[in-house]
């Protein structure tokens, strides 16, 4: 038997998925599901949305939901000596005369140490490691992004909204129908011409707010092989 779901649910029970999480949306028009890495299965609900209708659209998308899971990463694959930010490499030492994870910054790099016995895989090591990352990221995600945003959208006569730099689990980037634009501060782990991409698909949107033939079109005549891209850019998981 599933929970009664109510406005204030939190989550449902899947039978063969587990605990799914309810993300009330006063924006959304439709049901949206989508997996993470950190968050793991959620659904995104918006108003006036039935439980009977909740539990139809994940059932039916169970094979979808399976088949991501297995794909997603369980935790952010870096290694030492790795770059993982604009600016930052990660560097990974042990210390024997220590009982837990330090970390110490510098402003090219980010230095890891660990106690005798653990590994960076370890759930200890990653916790500490993604706390420091994700600080790192936003950073330099809130003074890089806008500023590269600015120059695209000048260079090619795009327009746009305001704009907000944040942490998202599902998407490198979201363009309203206001034309205000969210970048997600994972965009710091990628390669500047990968970057490039996702500011220029959001800034596409501003003139076509679907992924139409118009809308690849426009996005072709801004960036050469941009439909090539956007297959690269699907090798990389976000947390």
């Amino acid at each position: 038997m599933y929970p009664n779901l109510s406005s204030k649910l939190d989550s449902i029970f899947i039978e063969d998925i587990g605990n799914i999480e309810i993300r009330p949306s006063k924006r959304a028009r439709h049901i949206r599901l989508a997996v993470s890495a950190r968050s793991g299965v959620y659904v995104v609900k918006p108003r006036g949305v039935s439980e009977r209708s909740i539990k139809r659209f994940v059932n039916s998308n169970k094979i979808w939901i399976k088949k991501h899971l297995t794909k997603m990463p369980k935790q952010l694959s870096l290694s030492s000596g790795e770059q993982f930010s604009r600016t930052r490499t990660l560097l990974v030492t042990t210390d024997h005369n220590s009982s837990s994870v330090t970390v110490i910054e510098s402003d090219d790099k980010l230095l890891l140490r660990l106690p005798s016995g653990i590994k960076l895989s370890d759930t200890e090591a990653q916790d500490v490691l993604m706390k420091k990352v994700i600080k790192i990221w936003r950073k330099e995600a809130k003074i890089y992004l806008p500023r590269r945003l600015g120059s695209l959208s000048k260079l090619h006569s795009l327009s746009h909204g305001d704009v907000r730099v944040k942490y998202m689990h599902t998407r490198w980037g979201s363009c309203s129908t206001k034309n205000n634009i969210n970048l997600n501060i994972q965009l710091m782990r990628l390669k500047p011409e990968l970057i490039d991409h996702v500011l220029l698909h959001e800034l596409c949107h501003t003139k076509e707010h679907n992924h139409s033939k118009s809308f690849w079109k426009l996005f072709e005549s801004v960036e050469l092989g941009a439909r090539k891209t956007s297959k690269r850019l699907k090798t990389y998981h976000l947390f």
